[in-house]
């Protein structure tokens, strides 16, 4: 079946072929002479019939260079009749029809008719943002042309009411989506940057204003809405300058400046906060106690001691998983984590922690993205103090955990973001930063393979003396007065402080405290890990492998040697070299075997004889006091041991 379109211009052709051209005049006064009352009937006709004639012979003027006679008729009658339809029925309005009215009047030479007729009725018209904008964007690109019969002011003034409206429609974001769906959050950041920069385009400053009012109201941007502030107003800030730059303005206006002072405010009170106390649990201690090996365990402990968020869950780990995981939670996570397993989800479990660890740990991640945030307004240190205004100084304050700082007094703060790193350097350009607690490092020892027996008893002493200078225990870190060290207002707000021992003078002692650094393990095959003590305990890199930094606490379970000193008997060392020598080694699938190294070997040997010759020589002299013999050590009492 043919349309009606279709038939009427094959009329208009053949009259316009023939040289009739009165004949088509005739033919368009006769379509937009006919009425009809019924709205659906009148709104079919416009959209099937009259709509796209106009637009087929609109472009076929525009193309042949011609004038068409009832051309302009057409397009008046049809514009109008379509607003009047609009102001009825405000939800049948198309882009699509109202790009067609402006191009027929533009190629009609009735550009007068858009300023008089189309956009003070589109005004009154209570329709969709999208409509809004392709009329606004038809009319811009065209401005050129319909400032023929008018002026530009005229334009630009018509333009700047519709484009108000068009900012007041537009449909934004809500905070209720930032919070429940964060997966929305970064295409509802695009869709508005797209807005906004549509505005900048037309070069509607008004409208551009009003959005970002809109997006920036008091309202929003409330303790309630952080995730909002979070997850849209942050987002958007590279956005906004990347628009700004593209259509040639500068960030440091007023007009576009004012936006970010807005949301880097917001931020620092709502999203960052004020900094926590110290917080009362060790994580250094934490990490030293939970030692586990178990997969599962070391994501726990990854996720108690480094990532911000406060709660995760995970899923379908297994029973027997669940309940490991929960006797090493009970153990050592009590006082900064709760638990929570289900056992319908496939054995589910979730870890929350306690307000005691996680609000250090958000504060110093949101820190880090505080910086990270002042780079993405601008990279240039002495624009974003510009940029910023008096936010600025607000803002370096709240990173570095201070309130109640007076401008007049913070003025100085200078702030290094040019820079690659993510540790932030602010500090006072005329104060020097008081110096913050550190933390003692011992020399290490040089690690070396002992040549002789006599190399070996040095070598073992020396490390038993390093060793026992080491042990350091973590405590929370408390603050300097006036301090304004810029690392530490960057760091983590926990530090460690030494704790040194004294090594004992004995040199029973000083060999059994060497000794007990090596781990006594049981031969028992694992398949899932290495085989390790009973209570295991954080390991030195040395010579010999790992050493643990602390001695490992007696345990009814674990397999033990007896104390040396207590028993003379010589056949002691062997069983002490076996006892090492049984030190297993996870294999690729998991099976344990003994392992064995020569160099290792001949080091125990040598503090087995040691230790049994030193031992005899104090029975001896006990049992013999008038005859006293001082204890020598045979360097060829030294046994190498091969595998």
């Amino acid at each position: 079946m043919v349309s009606p379109v279709t038939k009427t211009l094959a009329y208009i052709a053949a009259c316009w072929r023939t040289a009739n051209d009165d004949l088509v005049d005739s033919v368009i006064v006769q379509l937009t002479a006919q009425s009809f009352d019924k709205p659906e009937v009148i709104h079919e006709r416009l959209a099937a019939v009259l709509l796209p004639l106009l637009l087929s012979l609109s472009l076929f003027a525009t193309s042949a260079r011609c004038r068409i006679p009832g051309l302009q008729h057409l397009a008046r009658e049809v514009a109008q009749r379509y607003l009047d339809h609009a102001h009825a029925h405000p939800a049948s309005v198309a882009p699509a029809a109202l790009n067609s009215i402006v191009t027929s009047l533009v190629t009609t030479g009735q550009s007068d008719l858009i300023l008089a007729l189309v956009l003070p009725s589109i005004e009154r018209i209570p329709i969709g943002a999208d409509a809004l904008r392709a009329l606004l964007e038809e009319v811009h690109a065209k401005r050129q042309d319909i400032a023929v019969q008018t002026s530009l002011m005229n334009i630009d003034d018509a333009l700047a009411k519709l484009t108000h409206k068009y900012a007041g429609n537009v449909i934004l974001p809500s905070p209720i989506i930032a919070t429940n769906s964060i997966t929305k959050c970064s295409y509802e950041v695009q869709q508005i940057a797209d807005i906004l920069e549509g505005c900048l385009r037309m070069q509607s400053f008004t409208g551009y204003l009003a959005i970002l009012d809109r997006l920036l109201a008091p309202e929003k941007l409330t303790k309630a809405n952080a995730a909002y502030i979070k997850h849209i107003l942050v987002p958007l800030i590279p956005e906004l300058r990347k628009v700004i730059i593209d259509h040639g303005e500068y960030p440091t206006l007023s007009v576009f400046s004012a936006a970010f002072q807005k949301i880097m405010r917001a931020w620092s009170e709502v999203v960052l906060g004020p900094r926590p106390p110290p917080a009362s649990v060790d994580i250094s201690a934490l990490k030293r106690r939970y030692v586990c090996q178990n997969v599962n365990c070391k994501r726990i402990l990854q996720f108690l001691t480094n990532k911000p968020e406060q709660s995760e869950t995970w899923r379908s780990v297994g029973r027997f998983v669940i309940n490991h995981v929960q006797r090493c939670l009970a153990a050592h996570a009590t006082p900064v984590a709760t638990w929570n397993s289900v056992a319908t989800d496939r054995y589910c479990i979730t870890v929350v922690k306690k307000d005691v660890l996680f609000a250090p740990l958000r504060w110093s991640a949101e820190q880090r993205n505080g910086l990270e945030i002042l780079r993405s307004i601008s990279s240039n240190a002495s624009e974003l103090p510009v940029i910023l205004g008096a936010e600025y100084v607000r803002v370096i304050d709240a990173l570095q955990g201070r309130t109640g700082v007076s401008a007049t007094g913070a003025t100085s703060h200078t702030l290094a973001i040019h820079e690659s790193s993510s540790t932030m350097s602010t500090a006072p350009a005329s104060a020097t930063s008081a110096a913050a607690p550190s933390v003692r490092r011992t020399a290490p020892v040089p690690v070396t393979s002992p040549t002789n027996a006599a190399d070996a008893t040095q070598f073992l002493k020396s490390r038993a003396e390093h060793d026992a200078l080491a042990v350091t225990a973590t405590v929370p870190a408390k603050p300097v007065a006036g301090s304004s060290d810029p690392v530490m207002a960057a760091e983590s707000p926990f530090i460690e402080a030494p704790l040194t021992s004294e090594p004992t003078s004995s040199p029973v002692s000083q060999a059994q405290t060497v000794l007990n650094f090596f781990p006594i393990v049981s031969s028992k095959r694992s398949r899932n890990s290495s085989v390790a003590p009973a209570t295991a305990t954080p390991m030195l890199p040395s010579a010999f492998g790992s050493m643990p930094l602390s001695h490992p606490p007696k345990s009814s379970t674990a397999s033990s040697v007896a104390p040396y000193g207590s028993d003379p008997d010589p056949q002691a060392k062997p069983a002490l070299v076996t006892a090492f020598d049984s030190h297993p080694v996870t294999t690729r699938r998991g099976y344990s075997r003994p392992y064995s190294n020569p160099a290792r070997n001949t080091l125990r040997v040598a503090a087995s004889s040691m230790v049994a010759s030193t031992v005899a020589a104090t029975t001896a002299s006990q049992e013999r006091p008038r005859k006293r013999r001082k204890a020598t050590y045979d360097p060829e009492d030294v046994i190498e041991l091969t595998d």
